[in-house]
């Protein structure tokens, strides 16, 4: 932790412009202490101490932050950015930042510069996440210097110590999906649960279990979420993976009404019997890659799908390393620009639209097809 400094903030005189500058402060946190043999229940509670201050033993949890800006002077208000980076292989919610005054050195002018002549706030939420591994997350508080402060303050430095709480951004169980659960960036040690009625809005959310949509229930994953297991839907009004997202085991999406697909798949992909479309517009699955099989099935005429044919917002085909199995839909479908690690299948269509697709071997409706 050498050459790790408090936060420097200087000041010219009042007729003139001033340089704000802090060099890098930081924010130290541990684990609550328990008993020797206790065992923790829920997140760990995150605790910030000036590193100046005190040595913290076992640091588990250890955020930085640091901030600069320009332009403070007599009769200034102003926004201080604080920059919070978590280095830890979680991601942290940071609930609070106090911002003091420690002390304050220099200074031209008569008089003594002190903490009448700097006002300083502290960030009292609401909480926000900060990604693991470096991740890093913006907040501003605002800063200000009443017009009292005279030139006595002029090229003092004013040394700033910070402090901080937060906890871990995880819930350590299974859960069920509601408006504000979980919170955008948070981890899910479990499964995942959407029950009927629900829309469930996933914002960067990690799911290390399975995500399971019931009857009535909807998903809307946003900004790269991640599903270490499987994802299964019933029944579902609409199932949109956004860009960025990942599901470690198998996509199986029965009797949903509109589907988008973008997104990275281990397992296979498994949709069937889709009722309709999302927005009106086509079903599309795009930009996509699964390292199994593709099969799509019995889809209604209200249900056209367009698989990797680039309509906005695709930008690509898709990959897929096993099978492609496309049987017995009525809606219009259309499979192009795709790459079929093995057998592209195509049978019982209503209207098919096959085209620049590659494939070891091209059978029925697909057969002889570029």
């Amino acid at each position: 932790m050498n050459g790790i400094k408090g936060a420097m903030i200087t000041k010219a005189s009042a007729l003139a412009g001033a340089g704000l500058a802090l060099v890098l402060a930081a924010v130290m946190a541990t684990t609550a202490p328990m008993h020797h043999g206790a065992k923790a229940s829920g997140p760990k509670t995150a605790v910030g101490v000036d590193i100046h201050a005190v040595l913290v033993s076992n640091p588990t949890y250890v955020f930085y932050i640091t901030g600069t800006m320009t332009g403070l002077y007599p009769g200034a208000n102003l926004q201080l950015p604080l920059t919070v980076t978590n280095p830890n292989t979680d991601p942290i919610q940071v609930n609070s930042i106090n911002v003091a005054l420690g002390t304050v050195t220099g200074g031209t002018g008569p008089g003594t510069c002190g903490l009448s002549d700097i006002h300083l706030n502290n960030y009292s939420g609401p909480g926000f996440v900060v990604p693991k591994n470096n991740g890093t997350r913006t907040v501003n508080v605002p800063i200000s210097m009443p017009n009292s402060a005279g030139n006595h303050c002029e090229t003092a430095t004013f040394n700033l110590t910070y402090s901080g709480s937060g906890v871990q951004a995880i819930i350590e169980s299974n859960t069920t999906c509601s408006a504000t659960n979980p919170p955008p960036g948070y981890v899910v040690s479990g499964n995942l649960t959407v029950p009927s009625g629900v829309v469930c809005t996933l914002d960067g959310v990690d799911v290390q279990g399975n995500v399971t949509v019931n009857s009535g229930g909807s998903l809307i994953g946003l900004h790269a979420i991640n599903i270490k297991g499987n994802l299964q839907a019933t029944g579902a009004p609409k199932i949109t993976l956004d860009q960025g997202t990942t599901v470690g085991g198998n996509l199986q999406l029965t009797s949903t009404g509109g589907i988008r697909v973008i997104g990275a798949i281990d397992g296979n992909i498994q949709i069937s019997g889709t009722t309709g479309t999302s927005a009106g517009s086509p079903n599309y699955i795009c930009a996509s890659t699964s390292k199994g099989n593709l099969q799509l099935d019995t889809s209604a005429a209200a249900a056209p799908f367009n698989i990797g044919g680039m309509p906005s917002p695709c930008s690509a085909g898709d990959v897929f390393g096993g099978n492609a199995q496309l049987t017995n839909n009525v809606g219009a479908l259309t499979f192009a620009n795709n790459q079929v690690g093995n057998q592209l299948q195509c049978s019982g269509n209503t209207a098919i639209n096959a085209s620049h697709n590659t494939a070891k071997q091209k059978q029925g409706q697909c057969a002889g097809t570029s």
